[in-house]
């Protein structure tokens, strides 16, 4: 599944603050930890970098991606296959790729009602990221509150 990959040591602070744990306690909460950050990135990206409420009329916007049908939002998930060291968080339709990166491709316009087929022509899409800017804000503003509540569960006997 194309997506963001979140790695444990993308986050420097993090790393630093696990070391301190005995090597069987860091392995869970390092685990839970990566598993809730790839959620919360999930979440966020549905929630917050898809715009939603403008119907499938209405134009698009320049940087901000749009739910139209709703299919690419309900796409997003999240692969913890990796985990404890990676969760992968993205999408499984075609254009999502499209959508996170932006670029130019060539497509075929809809049939006609005729039973024409339509002509070729390139489509050229901006970049309007909704998985990047998830997980950026989740590691950046959430990523340590959620170890220190995994620590604290830790130090309580509740993890």
């Amino acid at each position: 599944m194309p997506g963001i990959t979140l790695n444990l040591t993308d986050q420097k602070r993090i790393t630093k603050f696990l070391k301190g744990l005995d090597p069987k306690a860091r392995g869970l909460v390092v685990d839970k930890g990566i598993r809730s950050i790839g959620r919360a990135t999930e979440s966020l990206a549905k929630t917050k970098f898809i715009v939603r409420g403008r119907g499938k009329k209405a134009p698009a916007l320049p940087d901000k991606l749009t739910w139209r049908t709703g299919r690419l939002s309900r796409s997003i998930s999240t692969d913890e296959s990796r985990a404890p060291k990676q969760v992968i968080v993205g999408s499984s339709v075609v254009y999502s790729a499209i959508h996170e990166l932006g670029g130019t491709f060539n497509r075929t316009a809809p049939t006609h009602k005729d039973g024409k087929r339509g002509k070729f022509h390139k489509a050229s899409y901006p970049a309007r990221p909704f998985l990047e800017p998830a997980a950026l804000e989740v590691l950046s503003k959430q990523a340590a509150g959620i170890f220190r509540a995994l620590l604290v569960k830790l130090q309580r006997g509740a993890l």
